[in-house]
C-alpha cells in the first residue's frame, strides 16, 4: 500500500500548514503521479480542511490524476460530495468508483 498526501508538508495540526509558504511542495504532484502509476487501485480521501485556502488542493490532485488516465475510488462521500478522509471511516468500507465534480463545493 502506498499512501500519499495532497500536501507534502505533514502535520497533525492543520493550522501549521499556514506556517509554510508552500505546503504542497514543488515535487509533490510528480510523486503522487508516480505512486498512481504503481497502484492497482487509487482510493482518494482528501476530506475538507479547516483552512479554506487549502480546500481546492484535494480536487486539483483528483483532476490531475484523472487527466493522466487514472480511475479514482472513494470510501465514502460527505454530504457535500467530498471524499472523506479514511482516518475517520470504519475499516469495513469498500471502495466505490468516483468521478469528481467539475468544481469543488468546499470553496464556499
Amino acid at each position: 500500500m502506498l499512501v500519499g498526501n495532497v500536501h507534502a508538508y505533514i502535520t497533525t495540526d492543520q493550522s501549521r500548514l499556514n506556517e509554510v509558504s508552500d505546503p504542497t511542495g514543488p515535487d509533490n504532484h510528480r510523486h503522487l503521479l508516480g505512486m498512481a502509476q504503481e497502484a492497482d487501485l487509487i482510493v482518494i480521501g482528501y476530506g475538507t480542511p479547516k483552512i479554506k485556502a487549502l480546500r481546492p488542493a484535494g480536487l486539483a490532485v483528483a483532476q490531475m490524476l484523472i487527466n493522466h488516465g487514472h480511475r479514482l475510488y472513494v470510501l465514502r462521500l460527505s454530504k457535500h460530495g467530498i471524499p472523506e478522509h479514511p482516518l475517520y471511516l470504519p475499516a469495513s468500507m469498500v471502495p466505490i468508483l468516483w468521478t469528481p465534480p467539475m468544481t469543488d463545493c468546499t470553496l464556499a
